[in-house]
């Protein structure tokens, strides 16, 4: 464009900002208003008249001050609603009088790209909306004032776009409501009659960005940087290099621009090339925000300078993990790096040499007409004549080495080669596994898609969103844009569709975007590989989505399928499996296919031990129910679970490896069976599980109980239609359905006080009616279980329910307990004790909960009035019952674990306050304690935390009282010894996790405790009082470093901490303003 000097008063400018859209606030964008003002003032100060201005504003609500100040300056901005900006646009632009040297249009907000028939960029107005999405179709625009029939009235236009380039989604651009409700303009006559220059924000398919920090878009920040030293009429093309330095430097998405001449186009920025001046065709990427992979691009970037184009590197993973699109992303950050040039392949389609020439061809004008051997041979040997520098060469998607090894380049210090693949191709390339996203990073990618607020309001859907997409790249971004176009689904909808009713064959697991990798969707990405699975390997993975995320030993498999079927089909598919599978040799390679395509992985090759991906889980299954034998997948998961019946018992005593799978084949078996069957797999199942305390513990701390509540009420009533009485099955599953309403405070508390008060008038009858004594361990264990907890719930409602009394409970509970279980300095000896040693602990610890909730209630209404004989009691028995809850676990430990006992606790114990001596040195007669012994240490020696944090809290709160009242107390110092420990326990419950454990979730209150500590510290300090907003975000942070620590989230538990952070900040803040 030629830059001869332009008179001001003879310019003209368009400019829209569009920051708040009828559609919602979640299409609200904060930046586009004050950037479109910015630049009207850049024209005024180079003396353009403010009535030459045509200003279009629709700010958010709290920018409105914008408004005020354009007006200030003599311009009159106007919403940007479709009718005003038309109506100007044909009145004053391109209406046959319209004359002026210089025009310029600036245009901040949304925009999309539409494909039917020919790409169009669209622009909405401030007024789309669901039902209306109106649009301004930009190429209409720019031909229209191009056209001689207009006069070319405006000789030089300049065109500022700063929005989105990506698809919009056919399914809603095709209907009249999509993009036919545009604004479009004629093109009357010879076009081409302009000098044009238009500089987008981001080439066709990408997206542009905001600053959130300073509430601008990233484009128009640098152009309104650069322009501030510049004339009225730039040199553009020296600006747009300028803005894509910049943005190289900064791995922005790069801007486009085209200069049109009159009769003439140069598009000096095709599709192909993200980057000017390089030769590279590098794909469009279809990623709005990569995250999650910085550390990797650096890895890959050292690998490859490293060996200087001498090694071949490949990236490997599953499926959709995002192999492609780290190669990509490291060619646009790298792009400077390589000079020769990036010359990218798609292996996946034939003819690479094809490509090769192709790339040569289209970037350095090589002529082949002469080479008479191979060609690729030619470029190699040719290329640093064409152009110097390193070059790297991708191929993308390469199923088989021998299928590229024919073209690669020599190995020298030019050429770089990165393959990408989903198979492991062996150890002379080196490697780069990819994993899908950590949690965090999923969260950020799905921010990225649909809005930080969004992912915030549903943050605990959010988080089992990435968890059910196994944090994989490709499901995240699919969920997400399927959540940007239905806005008003709510994740927790989505992830019940998701779970309960479509799993990948749900729509948001497809692609509508053209630009992405996998067209169909996820399903598709993970179909490649399983085309190349022989058929004994295919009925692995059929047998393989019958278990449980986590680790999978396959030795439980074998035992798992060596079973004998009625169904004549499914044994057949059984035997199938068998002859294949239980050979060993067979057997490794089997495995051995699904390894190499990253389908499986190796969690522990020692011990045989291999973990699925959640969609990978979910493919097989999906491929199992597909199948030929789909009428009998039922009657196969059935087997199975006769399977898994037979060595249930032997898992549940053995293995922590074999708990997800029991919990999974229980999740089966409970469905709601048919009333006129006898499932006697379900009855067998649940008598087994009757008399293992520890994996009902298990079921309820990993939060499966809450989400089988629906289950649980159908196995109920199935039990209650059973012509033959099964006491067992109806006492344990009434128990565990009164633990899921346990488990969902508030509205579900008489739910489960009903539920736990009917399972123990159950065992009470059983009890009594048998004569011959040989489960009264058991019905007594079941009756102070469900008796401590209809207590422990009672005590939390506001009124008595039901005609009951804590006291009652209490005295029923007593004469349950043998009584020397209520002495801590008497040790558990007797074979009638230890069975309920583990009963009894939960009894008193729940027991100090409650006290401890008194205190807080106590303190927090009545602190003025309260009498100190009355803390003292309540802080004595608070003391009491949780001494008594920690011994006992220990002691219960001490005989399920005696050597983790001596390793991980007694060293520790010998600090503790209040702990009787004989626990130290205890070596008991027997270990008769086959019903509650613990199966997980980690378990165990959380629960023992849980407990010393309790008694600490205890401390605590008498300490806070005996200062209220100015009394000297030494209370603290012992308080935050036993809190250390508390600490120091949860760290060694960390370390003895086993492979694909979770640890126990009430690590979530030492949050609370911790957070009591530090602001009686800070009370007792000269240092200054933190505030209350100080105090919650440094809660918050707290409670979140424990969740990512352990790798829980329980979020009702962190509005109880928060909760209680901001009370005790406000008590103690009360007592620094008393005189």
């Amino acid at each position: 464009m030629t830059t001869a000097a332009i008179q001001p008063i003879n310019v003209y400018a368009l400019i829209v900002g569009i920051e708040k859209y009828q559609a919602g606030s979640d299409y609200d964008l904060d930046g586009p208003a004050n950037d479109a003002l910015k630049f009207a003032n850049w024209l005024l100060a180079h003396g353009v008249e403010p009535g030459h201005i045509y200003l279009f504003l629709s700010p958010t609500d709290r920018n409105q001050g914008i408004l005020s100040s354009a007006e200030d300056k003599g311009l009159m901005p106007s919403p940007a609603t479709h009718d005003r900006i038309a109506r100007i646009i044909r009145a004053r632009l391109t209406n046959e009088r319209s004359r002026g040297d210089l025009l310029y249009v600036f245009w901040g907000g949304h925009g999309i790209i539409t494909k039917m028939g020919m790409t169009t960029r669209r622009l909405f107005f401030a007024d789309t909306d669901d039902d209306t999405k109106w649009n301004l179709d930009f190429n209409s625009l720019v031909d229209a004032l191009s056209t001689s029939a207009y006069g070319a009235g405006f000789s030089k236009q300049i065109f500022l776009i700063d929005a989105c380039a990506n698809a919009f989604y056919e399914g809603v651009a095709q209907t009249r409501q999509g993009v036919a409700a545009g604004v479009e303009f004629a093109a009357n006559g010879d076009l081409d009659q302009a000098e044009q220059f238009i500089l987008f924000a981001s080439p066709e398919y990408e997206v542009a960005t905001n600053n959130s920090n300073t509430g601008t878009g990233h484009f128009s920040q640098a152009v309104l940087e650069i322009f501030q030293e510049q004339p009225l009429l730039p040199n553009m093309k020296a600006i747009a290099e300028q803005i894509q330095s910049d943005f190289i430097e900064k791995q922005k998405v790069l801007p486009s621009y085209w200069i049109k001449l009159p009769n003439k186009q140069i598009q000096c920025l095709s599709k192909k090339s993200s980057v000017f001046g390089h030769a590279n065709n590098i794909p469009p990427s279809s990623v709005k925000e990569f995250v999650g992979r910085e550390s990797k691009l650096e890895e890959l970037h050292q690998i490859l300078e490293e060996n200087g184009g001498a090694e071949i590197c490949h990236i490997e993973g599953m499926g959709g993990v995002g192999k492609t699109e780290l190669a990509k992303q490291y060619g646009l950050k790298y792009l400077s790096d390589y000079t020769g040039g990036i010359c990218w392949i798609d292996a996946k389609n034939s003819d690479i040499e094809r490509k090769i020439v192709n790339f040569a061809v289209e970037n350095f004008g090589a002529k082949f007409d002469e080479v008479s051997g191979s060609k690729v041979n030619y470029c190699w040997n040719t290329w640093q004549k064409w152009r110097e520098g390193n070059v790297l060469i991708v191929f993308d998607d390469v199923t088989n080495f021998t299928q590229i090894k024919p073209y690669l380049p020599r190995q020298n210090s030019q050429f770089f080669v990165l393959i990408t693949t989903r198979k492991t191709l062996g150890a002379s390339l080196v490697s780069i596994p990819l994993e899908p996203l950590d949690r965090d990073a999923s969260i950020q990618l799905l921010k990225s898609l649909i809005g930080d607020e969004r992912v915030n309001r549903e943050s605990v859907a959010a988080n089992e969103l990435c968890a059910w997409l196994g944090d994989l790249p490709l499901g995240l971004d699919l969920a997400g844009r399927y959540l940007l176009r239905m806005r008003r689904l709510s994740l927790e909808r989505l992830l019940y569709l998701l779970r309960e009713k479509y799993s990948l064959r749900h729509g948001s697991m497809r692609s509508t975007d053209p630009t992405m990798e996998y067209q169909t969707g996820v399903a598709a990405a993970f179909d490649l590989s399983w085309d190349e699975l022989s058929e004994p390997a295919q009925k692995l993975g059929y047998i393989l989505a019958l278990f449980d995320l986590g680790p999978v030993p396959l030795t439980l498999v074998e035992e798992a399928i060596n079973v004998s079927s009625p169904n004549e089909t499914a044994n057949l598919i059984l035997e199938d499996i068998r002859a294949d599978f239980l050979d060993g040799v067979d057997a490794s390679n089997i495995v051995a296919e699904l390894e190499v395509l990253n389908l499986i992985r190796d969690e522990d090759v020692n011990n045989q031990i291999v973990r699925l991906h959640e969609l990978i889980r979910e493919f097989f299954r999906g491929k199992r129910d597909e199948e030929s034998y789909t009428e009998i997948a039922t009657d196969l998961q059935h087997e199975f679970s006769r399977g898994m019946l037979a060595i249930a018992e032997q898992a549940l005593e053995a293995s922590n490896f074999s708990r997800p799978h029991l919990r999974a084949l229980l999740n089966f078996l409970i469905r709601v069976p048919k009333a006129e069957q006898i499932d006697t797999t379900l009855l067998d199942f649940l008598d087994l599980l009757s008399r293992y305390y520890s994996f009902q513990q298990y079921i309820y701390d990993t939060g499966y109980l809450e989400s089988a509540i629906a289950k649980l009420e159908g196995a109920k009533t199935y039990l209650q239609g059973l012509e033959v009485p099964n006491e067992k099955a109806k006492v344990l599953v009434g128990k565990l359905l009164g633990h899921a309403y346990y488990a969902n405070p508030g509205q579900h508390r008489l739910q489960a006080i009903q539920s736990m008060l009917e399972a123990q008038g159950i065992a009470n009858s059983a009890d009594q009616a048998d004569v011959t004594g040989a489960d009264h361990e058991l019905w007594l264990w079941y009756q102070i279980f469900l008796l401590d907890h209809v207590h422990n719930q009672l005590s939390k409602l506001p009124e008595p329910v039901l005609n009951l009394t804590a006291e009652e409970l209490e005295a029923q509970i007593a004469e349950l307990l043998p009584t020397s279980l209520e002495d801590i300095n008497v040790p558990p000896e007797s074979e009638d004790v230890l069975p309920s040693i583990l009963r009894a602990a939960h009894y008193w610890g729940h027991r100090g909960n409650q006290v401890t909730d008194q205190l807080q209630r106590l303190l927090f209404s009545s602190l003025s009035t309260v009498e100190p004989a009355e803390i003292e009691s309540l802080s004595e028995q608070g003391i009491r019952y949780y001494s008594l809850a920690a011994t006992l676990r220990a002691a219960n430990f001490r005989l399920s674990f005696p050597q983790e006992f001596q390793q991980h606790l007694a060293i520790t114990l010998v600090e503790v306050p209040h702990l009787p001596q004989w626990l130290l040195n205890w070596n008991p007669s027997t270990n008769s304690i086959e019903f509650e012994r613990f199966t997980s240490a980690s378990q165990a020696v959380g629960d023992i935390a849980h407990q010393y944090r309790g008694l600490a809290t205890v401390q605590l709160w008498k300490y806070f009282y005996e200062v209220s009242r100015g009394l000297e107390s030494t209370l603290l110092d012992e308080a935050r010894i036993v809190l250390d420990i508390a600490s120091r326990l949860w760290e060694e419950a960390k370390s003895l996790l086993a492979p694909g454990e979770q640890v126990i979730k009430y690590y979530m209150w030492m949050a609370s405790s911790e957070m009591m500590l530090l602001l009686l510290e800070r009370y007792n300090s000269n240092d200054q009082f933190p505030t209350q907003s100080e105090v919650e975000e440094q809660a918050s942070a707290q409670i979140d470093e424990l969740q990512e620590q352990y790798g829980l989230v329980y979020e009702w538990a962190k509005d109880k901490v928060l909760d209680l952070a901001r009370g005790f900040h406000n008590l103690l803040s009360n007592l620094q303003r008393s005189p």
